[in-house]
């Protein structure tokens, strides 16, 4: 009995940091080990099978067999680390969960050192940030869903965090590795994630520190552009990439080709709307500590106004063009969270300390009772699909039935069917083919069945599979 009373008082001490971890499980984890990506994710998580099982190379990926056997319409370095990743621990489905997980992690970890280096009470404001991040419905979705941006998401805290020691130390070791990762960073997603070069430009223009701001950009654009140059314009594979990549990717997106909106500002809309939640958040808790109108000053703390112009600078260019998609905009959130926790660190940090001493039982009961709620929830949805539950289940089917590196035959209708090339070619390496094959398969709702050389083997949820009768 008296080891039960312990661990009652030990949760309820506890229970804040029970209801964030439940809470982080619950919106983030479940979701992302749930069955079914969205299909910029399963591209990439094909793409980087392939890159295990086969030869590709870093600058020449293929998507599958007989689909986008060129992959360019992204930079390689997400998929060339995925794959490797893919190489040490197999390729189960969920090992591609653990590698995002671990992006996760990572994100956590760099967002307390950040803390660390500015000398700020780390528990509070790391605990209370990663609860942030999780207000962003976007965020959520997005490391759930397996896209790019989540890695670039580190990249940027990372960057936030050399930045802060440069500036502290001086050593050109760090101006080396913000270098590092700005190239990196174009090798994950092109020239629009390098806008993170804001953030250092303005924190020397707002302290008006000409020589550091002279000496951080001159060798920072040294150590960037000459392997740029020399990749882009001087190593042959990276060459081809590039010119792919351009054609393919950056003409057709400034042509508004495959536009997901009629609105260029609708992307703007977005950067104010997703993060809504985590603004309104820390302004509450000013306000309640002021107990009066607030008085926004950005130029509370040295690198306030840098974080904010940068995140403004990671969403703006977006604009330009009607292929937009929120989740773009991350990294530019990672800038616009950081801001918000170190610019109004000692309102949040007083905030916290009252309503502690003021309504600690409340909120304790309170945490209790969204606790228990988020633990059932957790057991009812573990097991669910987040999408795609009648296409998963229909390609084990025909995996069941077709021959490993096999090709199956499709009308023209299922072609850009991309979930289903994805699929079959992680499942079995089964690639898809517009055209009669030894199996053929047609949507049961949009086709006709296929002439008498067909018969059918496999009536499944969405489709309807035929194999070729040999006389």
């Amino acid at each position: 009995m008296l080891y039960i009373y312990h661990y009652l008082i030990f949760i309820r001490r506890n229970i804040h940091y029970i209801f964030l971890f439940l809470f982080i499980v619950t919106i983030i984890v479940v979701p992302l080990f749930q069955k079914g990506t969205f299909i910029d994710g399963m591209l990439y998580k094909t793409v980087a099978f392939n890159k295990a099982t086969t030869l590709n190379s870093f600058w020449q990926m293929s998507y599958t067999n007989t689909s986008m056997t060129n992959f360019c319409e992204q930079p390689p370095l997400y998929m060339y680390l995925l794959g490797v990743f893919y190489n040490f621990f197999g390729t189960y489905y969920l090992v591609d969960r653990f590698f995002t997980l671990l992006i996760l992690i990572a994100l956590y970890i760099f967002q307390g050192l950040i803390f660390k280096a500015l000398n700020i009470n780390v528990k509070t404001l790391k605990i209370f940030g990663i609860f942030l991040y999780a207000t962003i419905p976007v965020f959520c979705w997005s490391v759930s869903n397996q896209v790019i941006e989540p890695l670039l998401c580190l990249f940027s805290v990372i960057q936030i965090f050399v930045f802060i020691l440069f500036t502290k130390t001086l050593k050109y070791k760090y101006v080396a590795m913000f270098a590092f990762i700005l190239l990196l960073e174009f090798l994950t997603k092109g020239f629009q994630s390098c806008f993170t070069i804001v953030f250092p430009i303005t924190y020397y223009i707002f302290n008006k520190n000409k020589k550091g701001f002279l000496k951080f950009t001159i060798s920072t654009s040294v150590i960037f552009i000459l392997p740029l140059v020399y990749f882009l314009f001087m190593y042959k594979p990276a060459m081809q990439w590039y010119n792919c990549y351009f054609q393919s990717r950056l003409i057709q997106t400034f042509n508004d080709v495959g536009k997901t909106t009629n609105n260029n500002f609708d992307i703007i809309y977005s950067f104010i709307t997703e993060p809504l939640i985590a603004i309104c958040l820390v302004l509450l808790l000013v306000f309640y500590v002021k107990t009066s109108k607030h008085n926004f000053n950005i130029n509370k703390h040295a690198f306030s106004s840098p974080l904010l112009i940068t995140a403004l600078a990671g969403s703006f260019p977006f604009a330009l063009s009607k292929v937009q998609r929120n989740f773009y905009l991350l990294p530019a959130f990672v800038f616009l969270i950081n801001f918000l926790l170190i610019n109004y660190k000692e309102d949040i940090f007083l905030a916290f300390a009252l309503l502690k001493q003021k309504y600690f039982k409340p909120l304790t009961s309170l945490a209790i009772i969204i606790s228990v709620a988020l633990a059932i929830y957790l057991v009812i949805s573990s097991k669910s699909y987040k999408r795609d539950e009648l296409l998963i289940k229909d390609v084990i089917q025909i995996s069941n039935e077709i021959n490993k590196d096999d090709t199956l035959g499709i009308p023209e209708n299922l072609w850009n069917y991309f979930n289903l090339h994805s699929y079959l070619f992680i499942e079995k390496h089964i690639s898809l083919a517009v055209g009669f094959k030894a199996y053929y398969l047609i949507d049961k709702t949009k086709n006709v069945a296929p002439n008498g050389d067909y018969v059918l083997v496999k009536d499944l949820n969405e489709f309807k599979l035929y194999k070729k009768i040999i006389n």
